[in-house]
């Protein structure tokens, strides 16, 4: 199936999705993850890794991109606070420089009720599903391979009626109803 096909399968199959989500990075992108709800995991075998810190815009946004990193001591100084707040100059000819400020936090699951809205691909690097949380509005950035583990947990079989489809040169199937 092609990517397009799977997300609308996606938001038929479970328009609002409900549960934990947690942060994740994917090289230089982040992200959300699904990590279930109250009768399913889909990381129910986590594996202990280094910690990740995520950045966050002003409005406490998680930012999908950044290229600046904190530097080992500003990672201590995160863990024990719980943030690490940090501006930094932005590397561009502009005639006047520009700042950013990132809140930097460790990773940490948290309560949603979101609704598939759309797709953007950022550079050449990742593609995301944008999901809304129904109840303050706010936008979330979902990797496409989380999606992907997302419908292996909730639809594990799918059947129904499937078709033939062809996106360039390429060809797959698509669901298109029960």
């Amino acid at each position: 199936m092609f990517i397009k096909s799977i997300l609308d399968l996606c938001r038929f199959k479970f328009k609002i999705l409900s549960g934990k989500f947690t942060y994740v990075k994917m090289g230089a992108n982040f992200a959300i993850k699904w990590v279930g709800d109250s009768e399913e995991k889909i990381m129910a075998t986590r594996k202990k890794k280094a910690t990740i810190f995520y950045p966050f815009d002003p409005n406490g946004k998680l930012m999908g991109y950044t290229e600046f990193k904190l530097t080992p001591e500003e990672e201590t100084i995160c863990s024990k606070e719980g943030t690490f707040k940090k501006t930094y100059k932005e590397q561009y000819c502009a005639s006047e420089p520009t700042y950013t400020t990132i809140e930097w936090r460790p990773n940490t699951e948290f309560e949603a009720t979101l609704e598939l809205q759309d797709t953007q691909r950022n550079g050449c690097s990742s593609k995301k599903a944008i999901w809304v949380d129904t109840v303050t509005g706010e936008e979330y950035e979902m990797f496409i391979k989380n999606i992907l583990d997302l419908c292996r947990v909730k639809l594990r079989v799918l059947s129904g009626k499937f078709t033939y489809v062809k996106m360039g040169a390429n060809f797959a199937i698509k669901w298109i109803g029960d």
